[in-house]
This record gives C-alpha cells, sequence and structure tokens, in this order.
C-alpha cells in the first residue's frame, strides 16, 4: 500500500496498458484483486478489446495486472473506498482519495479506519471479542488478527476442568480441554432390577432406573436372567416376568376379578359361564365350549386350540420350505421350522442356464441364481448372481499375438492384449 501511495502522490506510478504515468489529473480505475491502478480510458479499450476477441467464448475480460476475470467493464471513476464518483483532487490527500473513512469491511468486526486509500487495508490493530477457555471457567482476550471467528480453536486454562460428568456423580480431573469430557473412570457397585444380583462396573454404565431393593429405593442399572417372582398384591400369585424395575406397591395380580372378566379366548364372559362373578384371583377362569383361542403365537399364526388356559401348544400350522433354487419344496409343522433354518434346503436338479461368459450352461445342482429371470444390465449389477453364474473355465482364445492364448477364465468380448514376452533369434 505505502509503494501504490507514494507512486501516485509523487507522479512516478505507471499505467500497465499505456506505461505512462498516472498523474492525479487523470481519471483511473483500481483492481480490487491486485490493487493495480490504470488509467480509465486505457483500461476501457482494453477490456472491450479483450471481450470482442473472445468472440463470445468466454465471460468477460481479464485485468492486465492479475488476469483475473472481470465481468462488467470499467466505465465509472470513483475513489479508491468506492463512496465517491469522480473525486476532486485536493493536495492534503492521496490523489484519487476521497479523504473519507475507508470503512470496508475485513475479516473481523470491525472495518477499516484509515483515510481512504490505494491497496489493501492493513490488518486490524483493535483488540477481538472476550472468549472462554474450553471449560468456561476464565475467560481471555486476543489482538483481533490473532483471534479465530469461526470459534473451531481457543485455548486451556491449564486448570481442572470440574464438569459434571456423565454419570452424574464426578467430576472431570483432566486439565481444561476441548471436546467433551471423556467418561467417568471410577467403578462402582451397580444393583439389577429385581435385586437379586450385583456387579462391579465403571460409574455410569448401564441403563438407571429407579427400583425397589430390600425395602429401599435405589437404582438398577442392569437386568438379570432371573424371573422376578414377587408376589402380586394379592399375596399369592408371584410376578413370572424377568428383572425388571420394582414399584414400592405390589402391582395388582392379572388374574384378578378385576381383569379376568372373560373365558381365556375372550369369546364369553365369565358372569355367563358360571352364572355368577369372581370373587377373588384364586377361583378358577372357566373356558367356554367351541371357542378357538386365536393368540397370535411368535411364529405369527394364530393358536387354533379350543379355549384353554395357560401357555398356547407349539404352532401346527403346515408351511412351505422351498429348495435353495425353488424348484421344489416340502411341507413341514411351522414348530418344526426351526430345525431347518440353520441348513438350506437342496435338490438335485441342475442348472440349465447359461453362465457369465454366455456360452457355457451353469450345471450347479439346486443352483440359487436358477429361477432369478432378470435382465443382463440387472444380472451384471446383481454380486449374487454373478458369482453364482462365474464361468470357472479357462478361455484359452489365442491372443491377437500368434503365440499365446488367453488364461482369463471365459469370459465376454475380447481378450485383453498379451503381457508374455518372447525372443526372436537372428543368424547370419
Amino acid at each position: 500500500m505505502e509503494a501504490l501511495t507514494v507512486g501516485l502522490t509523487n507522479s512516478t506510478y505507471e499505467c500497465m496498458v499505456c506505461w505512462d504515468v498516472v498523474r492525479p489529473a487523470h481519471r483511473i480505475w483500481n483492481c480490487q484483486v491486485c490493487w493495480a491502478a490504470f488509467h480509465l480510458d486505457c483500461l476501457s479499450t482494453w477490456a472491450k478489446k479483450s471481450s470482442s476477441d473472445s468472440n463470445g467464448h468466454g465471460e468477460g475480460w481479464r485485468c492486465p495486472g492479475c488476469q483475473n476475470t472481470q465481468i462488467s467493464l470499467p466505465k465509472e471513476y470513483t475513489c479508491f473506498c468506492g463512496k465517491t464518483a469522480n473525486p476532486e483532487y485536493n493536495r492534503y490527500f492521496t490523489p484519487h482519495s476521497c479523504g473519507e473513512l475507508c470503512g470496508r469491511s475485513r475479516d473481523c468486526p470491525h472495518s477499516c479506519s484509515l483515510p481512504c486509500h490505494p491497496g489493501p487495508c492493513p490488518p486490524c490493530s483493535g483488540m477481538g471479542p472476550t472468549q472462554s477457555c474450553y471449560c468456561g471457567n476464565e475467560t481471555f482476550q486476543l489482538r483481533c488478527v490473532d483471534t479465530d471467528f469461526t470459534f473451531q480453536t481457543g485455548q486451556s486454562c491449564q486448570k481442572v476442568c470440574g464438569e459434571l460428568l456423565g454419570c452424574g456423580k464426578h467430576s472431570c480431573a483432566s486439565v481444561c480441554h476441548p471436546g467433551l469430557c471423556a467418561p467417568c473412570e471410577e467403578e462402582e457397585i451397580q444393583h439389577c432390577y429385581c435385586g437379586k444380583h450385583e456387579r462391579r462396573a465403571r460409574c455410569g454404565e448401564g441403563e438407571p432406573r429407579k427400583t425397589l431393593v430390600d425395602g429401599d429405593e435405589i437404582n438398577g442399572f442392569f437386568e438379570c436372567k432371573e424371573i422376578c417372582k414377587r408376589l402380586f398384591a394379592c399375596g399369592h400369585h408371584e410376578c413370572t416376568k424377568k428383572c425388571h424395575p420394582i414399584s414400592k406397591e405390589p402391582s395388582q395380580c392379572p388374574a384378578s376379578p378385576e381383569l379376568v372378566k372373560t373365558c381365556p379366548c375372550g369369546a364369553k364372559p365369565i358372569s355367563l359361564l358360571l352364572n355368577k362373578a369372581r370373587k377373588t384371583c384364586m377361583d378358577p377362569v372357566p373356558v367356554c365350549d367351541g371357542g378357538i383361542c386365536k393368540k397370535v403365537l411368535s411364529c405369527g399364526h394364530q393358536c387354533m386350540q379350543k379355549c384353554h388356559t395357560g401357555k398356547c401348544a407349539p404352532c401346527k400350522t403346515v408351511v412351505r420350505l422351498d429348495c435353495r433354487c425353488g424348484s421344489t419344496h416340502v411341507e413341514k409343522v411351522c414348530s418344526d421350522r426351526g430345525l431347518y433354518q440353520d441348513k438350506q434346503l437342496t435338490c438335485e436338479k441342475p442348472c440349465r442356464a447359461l453362465r457369465t461368459c454366455g456360452k457355457h450352461q451353469c450345471t450347479n445342482r439346486c443352483c440359487p441364481a436358477k429361477n432369478q429371470k432378470q435382465s443382463r444390465i440387472s444380472q451384471e449389477s446383481n454380486s449374487t448372481l454373478m458369482e453364482a453364474h462365474a464361468c470357472t473355465l479357462v478361455c484359452g482364445k489365442k491372443l491377437r499375438c500368434g503365440v499365446h492364448t488367453c488364461e482369463m477364465s471365459c469370459h465376454k468380448g475380447h481378450c485383453n492384449p498379451c503381457l508374455g514376452k518372447f525372443f526372436f533369434f537372428f543368424f547370419f
């Protein structure tokens, strides 16, 4: 900036287009990228000729100083900061300056406070905003040029962080640091939800939930594999669920008359079957005649037994199991289907589909891709089909060299160029 100011003031700065001196009385245009100054008339002629020479193949024209592309043609003579058009010469200011504060924005909240000047604005000399350290216990303030306004970096106060960790009990003992605090490293004795088991684990591990153990309300952290067996409010029946959080008040018995008002299948009310209402959970629940259970089993089918109490029997629905290629099938009872999940059913039928080479048949027995009727493009994008129908035979075609044969697996299209070597012997 200083050299440009001196050159314009002393009339020693030359226009790069005409190589004549730029004087205070001349109208100029200055580039906002390289900050070079030109005679406005010279640069207008340059820009028009540059645009016409491109014949519409390029957008705009290039600055003679930095070759940066400009879109609009230079037409106006303005001061360096752009506030004033056709600024008048004042011997107390730099030529072509309006004399007002520059005010151009910088990479910080402060604008340039110098009088209108040529060249780039100098770095900001002000102070940046007050910022906190990583842990937030102390604040600091840097010079504006040293401040990261993206707030992606910061400073450490070199004191203990002290942030409450995720366990809710202990504080971070690390020195003030960026990012999240590490998980708590302390160990504690944790109870399961039903209170039958305990374990030593890292503090905060597990899912804390309020539960009752030996009459005290504490946090349980994990589920053991035992059955709850807590007595319901009736005092006769036990909870048959797996380990779960226990409340202060016992839960209502699921067999109580208030909850069970129909036969097990729900077809008829108990009062109609017994001609009276049940009084306690110990009274038997009657079954209806001819009603079907229809409870949804774990397999998704309905229980087709007659109305019954207790657990439903294994599913007796007959299901169809297809072989791997889908050409044959067997029928099995649904409850026995799990016996065949770890092994695939196969048949002895050979596959007659063409392999990926398009020449040889697959011939694999019970091929998983046998009945996959897809287009050629979709087959090539399906890795399962490509692998099942990959041709394992050697191509064997003679290559263009006329000496060697193709050693690749049988394939479509042309063979790759020969990579072998052979020698010619000349005898004289």
